[in-house]
């Protein structure tokens, strides 16, 4: 994973029915355990310098050039 990897939250569901209720997400950086700062398209607290997930609930979906 890297910075410009469009990526799914594949953690556990946060509604019913959708899998993937935050939408795609492009990586922005990383913090300093390694952990991918996202910006997610249907993000509920959007942040300038994305959201700090944890990478092993990431699932990249299409890999930057």
């Amino acid at each position: 994973m890297k910075v410009g990897d469009l990526v799914l939250y594949a953690g556990f569901p946060h509604s019913k029915g959708d899998p993937f209720p935050l939408g795609l997400g492009i990586v922005l950086g990383f913090d300093k355990d390694d952990d991918p700062a996202i910006h997610f398209q249907h993000e509920p607290r959007p942040a300038a310098c994305g959201v700090v997930y944890y990478s092993d609930r990431i699932e990249v979906v299409n890999e930057s050039g």
